[in-house]
């Protein structure tokens, strides 16, 4: 699904430290142990590819269970060097319509097909949550520079936030890093999270400065 919010716009941001407690469930500090779970789980998905063992992908299709793990050649040939990964977690709202899902599944076949030529993405994986209405995805880069060029490659960048806006209740997303790169998912140190909500007018939005 997809990934790479544009910025804030100029709109109320939310400022929380890293234990600061909110209303919201989804962006609740007691979400961060899993998420980053979630994430290290997805960077060793891409060590399996590198390794040589096929990991079972299935493509979305309607509404099911979908896992898709993508190793790109800067990924083969630099897994070691550190790297920058950005985590989505989303949740599919309960009235999306047919249309909303058709164009939010073809805006990501879009960015997926992106990627091969925009060397610094290393690795992407998707996969939709056990409840089947959480979605989280996770994109390995070169660095943390790498995600500004990138969004500003993006095509329709202002229509895709639209469309997560009628295909997501809620998003959040993290920014981090790997300092040995794939060899050692568990030393993911998670820096920043920011947070959408898109059930309210205007749209809440928060950013949380993560400590570890």
């Amino acid at each position: 699904m997809q990934q790479l919010q544009p910025d804030f716009p100029p709109a109320p941001v939310h400022h929380l430290a890293h234990l600061d407690r909110v209303s919201r469930p989804f962006a609740s500090v007691d979400r961060l142990p899993a998420d980053r779970a979630e994430m290290v789980a997805m960077v060793r998905d891409l060590c399996l590819v590198l390794d040589g063992i096929n990991v079972s992908q299935h493509d979305p299709e309607g509404g099911g269970w979908s896992k898709r793990v993508i190793l790109t050649e800067s990924g083969l040939e630099r897994p070691d060097r550190p790297a920058t990964v950005v985590g989505f977690f989303g949740l599919k709202r309960r009235d999306a319509s047919d249309e909303s899902v058709a164009a939010i599944d073809e805006m990501n076949d879009l960015l997926i097909d992106r990627f091969s030529s925009f060397p610094p993405v290393r690795g992407y994986v998707s996969r939709v949550l056990a409840d089947e209405t959480n979605y989280a995805n996770l994109v390995v880069m070169d660095n943390s520079e790498a995600i500004g060029t990138w969004r500003s490659q993006l095509p329709h960048t202002e229509a895709a936030g639209v469309l997560s806006e009628s295909f997501y209740a809620n998003v959040r997303i993290y920014n981090g890093h790997l300092a040995a790169g794939f060899s050692v998912p568990d030393a993911m140190s998670l820096r920043v999270a920011k947070y959408w909500d898109y059930r309210t007018d205007p749209h809440w939005k928060a950013i949380r400065q993560l400590v570890d």
